[in-house]
């Protein structure tokens, strides 16, 4: 015959079973005398919660909030006052500093001069048949 859901409750109070010791000995057919049936749970869900936080802090996992800034803190893009896509497509300018790096960005996005292309050369074949033409 199974205990009623009274029962378990009449247990826990004849051995004065609270939800801390009954956690602690993973007792789950019993009730607790300090936490009424319908609240149980909402908390356990809570101590659940709880237990799985503090095992992704020792296992080093920031909270949100520590993460979110640290993720906010490396948006180059909003330093120079463009879009996210813009940076992209510049390359990523602004990560290296100094003289050369500023240089090298004057120099990407200057326009091409005409003596930075090799001159227009004609194909051997057609030099050829110049030449056998004079």
């Amino acid at each position: 015959m199974k205990p009623t859901d009274q029962d378990r409750d009449t247990l826990a109070w004849r051995l004065r079973l609270t939800m801390e010791r009954r956690t602690r000995l993973r007792i789950t057919s019993i009730g607790a005398i300090d936490v009424r049936k319908e609240d149980r749970p909402a908390y356990l869900r809570e101590h659940h919660r709880r237990r799985k936080e503090d095992e992704r802090r020792a296992n080093g996992v920031k909270p949100r909030t520590e993460y979110l800034a640290a993720v906010k803190a490396k948006e180059p893009w909003v330093a120079l006052g463009i879009s996210r896509a813009t940076w992209y497509r510049r390359g990523k300018p602004g990560l290296e500093t100094g003289p050369q790096t500023r240089k090298k960005e004057r120099q990407r996005y200057a326009a091409p001069r005409l003596t930075d292309h090799p001159p227009q050369v004609a194909p051997k074949r057609w030099r050829s048949r110049a030449k056998a033409k004079d």
